[in-house]
């Protein structure tokens, strides 16, 4: 999904319906921070809606959220400009809205530059910036940041299962960028937290100066099956505490293919790239800079990885 003028303006022009809105049919929103109004359709680019709540509310289960740039300067380089809530209530999509797609338009990715999707949550807010609840929805050419002075992560994924009020599983994450701000008492944050939701895949993103990027949790139920490929982490070693945070029952999570882009966290326990507690997860072709692999196969000692019954690939990238 990397054409976005071709999923906005297709042959024959302007429509509700899009390619990638399921197979129960679904129509496609579109959202402009800068431009939009909430009194507008919200079915035509020219007619966008402003908020992104709005679209979240009012959106039925398989359809698509395009979300414009608040493109206050589309050339300055530097932060994006931050997109808001219309309250001081974060954002949050409940478990009825399953397969819903929100994708950013900006035709680049990368942390520097004006012209990126970039949604940051309320200045005062304690809770997750951004919270899914449902199963199959997908963020994509997104970048999450938590609120000026907030204290809850960026990006949250909530499972617990069937017919509870948080049911995520299947989520994508892709081509996202998940950064802290520097705001917020008690030091760096805590990015994506992945917690109950079965079968999520986290590709191609970009972690930045977090305390901890990705923590796995599980709250009530056994959490399998997450994917976690190509993405890359970034930030001062001071800052990191742990690159990505699996103690408890998280089981089945391949981790591929990934750059830890630091030498060894110090910025607070665990200081580590990866720690796991459970069996059978993977560690494979990825690339830790300044570790060293002290042996190879189950129960491998990692500088920088903690691992208990993981497996990692004896030609890990980046080993010495």
């Amino acid at each position: 999904m990397a054409h976005y003028k071709d999923i906005i303006y297709r042959p024959g022009g302007y429509t509700n319906q899009t390619m990638f809105s399921g197979n129960e049919g679904g129509r496609a929103w579109f959202v402009d921070y800068g431009n939009g109004n909430d009194s507008f359709s919200g079915e035509r680019p020219e007619a966008p809606i402003k908020y992104l709540q709005t679209a979240l509310t009012n959106c039925s289960k398989w359809d698509v959220i395009f979300h414009r740039p608040y493109t206050v300067s589309d050339v300055t380089a530097g932060s994006p400009n931050a997109i808001k809530p219309a309250s001081t209530t974060n954002w949050t999509i409940a478990s009825t809205k399953q397969g819903v797609q929100i994708i950013g338009t900006s035709p680049q990715h990368g942390i520097g530059g004006k012209y990126t999707t970039c949604l940051q949550g309320a200045d005062s807010g304690t809770t997750d910036a951004f919270y899914i609840k449902g199963p199959f929805i997908g963020v994509e050419n997104l970048s999450f940041h938590r609120g000026s002075s907030g204290t809850g992560s960026a990006l949250k994924i909530r499972g617990g299962g069937y017919g509870s009020a948080d049911y995520a599983f299947q989520n994508s994450v892709y081509n996202c960028i998940i950064i802290d701000n520097d705001y917020g008492a008690g030091g760096k944050s805590t990015g994506l937290i992945i917690d109950d939701a079965w079968y999520s895949q986290v590709e191609k993103c970009t972690f930045l100066d977090l305390g901890v990027a990705i923590n796995l949790g599980a709250s009530t139920t056994v959490p399998q099956g997450m994917v976690i490929r190509n993405c890359d982490f970034q930030g001062l070693t001071a800052d990191i505490k742990c690159d990505i945070f699996g103690v408890g029952a998280v089981y089945n999570i391949l981790i591929t293919e990934c750059n830890f882009n630091h030498v060894l966290p110090t910025g607070g326990s665990p200081n580590l790239y990866i720690i796991f507690t459970q069996t059978s997860s993977g560690i494979f072709s990825n690339s830790f800079m300044g570790a060293t692999a002290s042996t190879v196969g189950t129960n491998t000692t990692l500088n920088g990885v903690t691992t208990s019954g993981v497996y990692t690939y004896a030609g890990l990238l980046g080993a010495s």
